[in-house]
């Protein structure tokens, strides 16, 4: 996501863009999260990247919500791979015949 470990660590999440303009789902996102809500395997896009995110409530000794506490991994490889896959191949005709078991 071109970023060094610990650099967004302790920021707000409107702060963790820099320049890049932070979309309302991802305040809402956040939001949800400051109440209480876990979000798990949330799709993101930030920065041309494709993540899946999953949120927690950072909760102190006696439960109360004081931030959020996540884990982002890039599967951007992943999804470009996805989409690749399922574009025919130049040349090719699909096969209706089925596959012999020898």
């Amino acid at each position: 996501m071109g970023l060094k470990p610990g650099e967004i660590v302790g920021l707000l999440c409107t702060t963790c863009t820099r320049t890049d303009a932070v979309g309302p789902l991802h305040i809402d996102v956040h939001r949800r999260v400051l109440q209480g809500e876990s979000i798990r395997w949330w799709e993101a896009e930030w920065r041309g990247r494709t993540s899946h995110a999953h949120l927690e409530p950072l909760r102190d000794s006696r439960g109360a919500v004081i931030g959020v506490i996540g884990l982002a991994l890039d599967v951007t490889e992943r999804k470009l791979a996805e989409r690749d896959s399922t574009k025919p191949v130049a040349g090719s005709r699909p096969s209706l015949k089925t596959p012999s078991t020898a």
